[in-house]
């Protein structure tokens, strides 16, 4: 008897993973009711119901992390981009394709959902997948099939160079023959603060207007400005911001610490270091070349100007040698450390 209701319960317990996939007019519900990100969370409590049993839609996986344990450079970039997708599908078919028109056509189409899992909350469907890396994104097709099948059936979209949206908008098309046409949703904060400023700034101009002239007329200024802009699109300081790195690599004792030994990636005390020895650079040659000739005293300007000297020596010495912790073939260098 016990060994029948086993049998029996086992058999009933098979039937709610088959028949426990979500169906197509739940999820139209569902992403409608989420507002203005119509991407759908996916989790170890709701996965089954999504990948396992038939399903009659397009699914598109997202496998990320938000976690700054993995401090996952490429998520924070694609994310963003995977999320104008899906938002810009659904705002061109907001109640999803219509079966009415879809049945007048030869090969009707079916409707596609956008789904984002996150490694915390998904650790066991991640281990399903045997995921070492992320991000992933996975386009699992319509099917009748049941079970894990879909552990088998699927197709992984590949990153290249390139604006992802785009990219992952012309995948789509020949994976699933829906065309997706981008929409990018004004940012109307940004407006009312930008829009905020400039009129401030007129205001203080308008107000003002003599200061501001001789202000901007400075050369001091002007050659300042220009100075710091120099350092920090020649220090690395744009590329720290486009890829997030860190600003340290371990405890800050050795040496590989604060250099990385490539020229393809960098962490943020490189950016400061460098910037600091090509000011001092700057500052001793603009010495040497404004102030060091207005010195009268003959040996007060050798004095200064072997002094300034030293220093450019040494500081273009330290340059060459950061170069050559860069690039490890890098022949040149003024003294070894």
């Amino acid at each position: 008897m016990r060994t029948t209701l086993y049998y029996i319960s086992a058999f009933l317990t098979y039937l709610s993973v088959v028949f426990a996939s979500i169906a197509d007019s739940d999820l139209i519900k569902l992403v409608q009711s989420q507002g203005s990100n119509k991407v759908i969370e996916l989790n170890d409590g709701n996965y089954k119901e999504v990948l396992t049993g038939p399903r009659d839609y397009h699914a598109v996986v997202m496998f990320s992390s938000d976690s700054s344990q993995f401090n996952c450079v490429l998520c924070r970039e694609f994310k963003p981009d995977y999320e104008i997708t899906a938002n810009s599908w659904y705002r061109e078919h907001p109640k999803g394709l219509l079966k009415e028109q879809e049945a007048k056509l030869e090969t009707p189409r079916k409707n596609i959902y956008f789904f984002y899992t996150d490694f915390m909350n998904s650790k066991e469907l991640f281990s399903q997948f045997k995921l070492n890396n992320i991000p992933k994104v996975f386009y699992f097709p319509p099917t009748e099939k049941s079970g894990n099948a879909y552990l088998n059936e699927f197709d992984e979209y590949q990153f290249y160079q390139g604006v992802h949206r785009e990219l992952l908008m012309s995948y789509l098309f020949q994976t699933t023959g829906l065309k997706i046409n981008l929409y990018v949703p004004p940012n109307y904060s940004r407006i009312a603060i930008n829009a905020a400023i400039v009129l401030a700034i007129l205001f203080v101009a308008k107000r003002f207007q003599s200061t501001v002239g001789k202000f901007l007329s400075s050369r001091a200024l002007w050659g300042a400005a220009s100075l710091v802009l120099v350092l920090l699109l020649t220090t690395g300081y744009m590329f720290n911001q486009i890829r997030g790195v860190p600003y340290l690599q371990g405890e800050g004792k050795a040496m590989k610490d604060f250099f990385l030994p490539s020229q393809q990636s960098q962490l943020g005390i490189e950016t400061q270091i460098v910037s600091f020895i090509y000011g001092m650079l700057s500052l001793f040659t603009i010495f040497l070349i404004k102030r060091a000739p207005e010195i009268k005293n003959h040996k007060a300007n050798f004095v200064a100007t072997l002094i300034a000297c030293v220093f450019i020596y040494n500081f273009y010495g330290l340059l060459l040698y950061v170069f050559g912790l860069k690039g490890m073939g890098y022949p040149y260098r003024f003294f070894k450390a």
